[in-house]
């Protein structure tokens, strides 16, 4: 529900503050060097940022323990290569992070690799993506990545745990058909996938756990300005906790899609959904 959304939005913001607001002082510096597209529409570019933060009790622990240093060199690299019909992109980045006191260790963080290849034709368009990202839950910072690709507030499912230290991994695939764009009758199908990895976590909370997601929908164009829907939604949340949780999520709907005017559509919905925990 999006007041339940804000409310941990809002603790999130502020756990970030009373985590950050401690620091002494911090330089953030950045580069992006893009290469000009070459012949075939291909470009590349490599990313360079530095950054440099102190504090003078990073643990918040009752008596400060000592002063910290890190500095954080991150490097990353993108590729696309784009035709009339297709697009394909990888992004892989890592931070090198060197710290000098008490309450973290240096190393290798934030490794990630994301891929993503879409297709689109005259009356149909094909998508598929792929990514792993390796983090030290001691310096995530989820606020950074809440957001879905049309701005709206997509909560990672670990939220609520993400405390203490230890490893996190996150993987992720997913892929999107549809068909029929401007047919009388079209459909869509997509599938998603999730998974989180810990080790070496303190906090006992954090379990690994899968997420797996299909969509289906079929559209009627019953007039230039009206679209009617039907779909069906299956979603199976697994984790490896003390109760070996399992959820299984089926939903059904119908829909109406009015275009009253260029800046103005009314959608309704009516649907059932069952859960079983």
């Amino acid at each position: 529900p999006p007041g339940k959304d804000k409310r941990k939005v809002a603790a999130l913001v502020k756990r970030h503050l009373v985590t950050r607001g401690i620091l002494a002082g911090a330089v953030h510096v950045c580069w992006m060097l893009p290469v000009a597209a070459q012949d075939g529409g291909t470009e590349m570019v490599f990313g360079f940022s530095q950054g440099l933060e102190t504090s003078d009790n990073l643990d918040l622990d009752p008596v400060s323990q000592g002063s910290t240093t890190f500095a954080s060199t991150g490097l990353s690299f993108g590729l696309t290569r784009e035709t009339r019909l297709d697009r394909f992109g990888l992004l892989a980045g890592g931070v090198l992070r060197g710290v000098s006191g008490p309450g973290a260790d240096s190393g290798l963080d934030n490794q990630s690799l994301d891929l993503s290849y879409g297709r689109e034709g005259a009356n149909a368009a094909f998508e598929a993506n792929a990514g792993y990202l390796q983090t030290n839950i001691e310096f995530l910072e989820p606020l950074d990545d809440i957001t879905d690709d049309d701005g709206q507030i997509d909560l990672p499912p670990d939220l609520d745990e993400l405390s203490g230290t230890g490893n996190r991994e996150r993987y992720a695939a997913g892929v999107a058909l549809e068909l029929g764009r401007d047919a009388p009758v079209g459909a869509s199908f997509s599938a998603d996938y999730v998974a989180f990895r810990y080790s070496d976590t303190t906090d006992p909370e954090l379990s690994d756990n899968d997420l797996s997601e299909a969509e289906s929908e079929v559209r009627f164009r019953l007039s230039p300005v009206a679209v009617a829907r039907l779909g069906l939604g299956y979603r199976l949340y697994e984790a490896e906790d003390a109760e070996q949780t399992r959820r299984d999520t089926s939903r059904g709907y119908a829909g109406l899609s009015v275009e009253v005017n260029p800046v103005l559509r009314l959608d309704a919905d009516l649907g059932y959904a069952s859960i079983d925990t």
